[in-house]
């Protein structure tokens, strides 16, 4: 299995792979002015970088998470194990190094995976 899957397919290892835990919160502070915080969910947020890739692999990344909603199968370091959930992604930026025979290579394609 690879480090990351959508919808059952493996995508590429990225270079950089960072997992954060967001907390989604209902704040508010009482009459004596003490902070009142209620957790409603516990999110995961994962931001990957790949640093030169192929046009076709570029492709195949992108059209993974071309969906609005999809499962992302990714190592949790919460669990040490492999969990899937629902989500979604923000923009994807990319550069391109060259461009040879009809044959770009591009880098340091970016993006966050956000759990729905």
């Amino acid at each position: 299995m690879s480090l990351l899957q959508i919808n059952g397919v493996d995508l590429p290892t990225p270079s950089d792979y960072n997992i954060g835990v967001q907390d989604i919160t209902m704040t508010q502070r009482n009459a004596n002015g003490t902070t009142l915080i209620e957790r409603i969910a516990t999110k995961k947020k994962i931001s990957i970088t790949y640093k030169v890739l192929s046009g076709s692999t570029l492709s195949q990344i992108l059209t993974a998470v071309s969906s609005i909603y999809y499962d992302l199968t990714y190592l949790d370091p919460l669990t040490n194990t492999y969990v899937t959930g629902s989500f979604y992604n923000g923009d994807r930026d990319m550069g391109m190094i060259t461009f040879i025979d009809n044959n770009p290579m591009y880098k340091d394609l970016s993006f966050e995976f956000v759990e729905r």
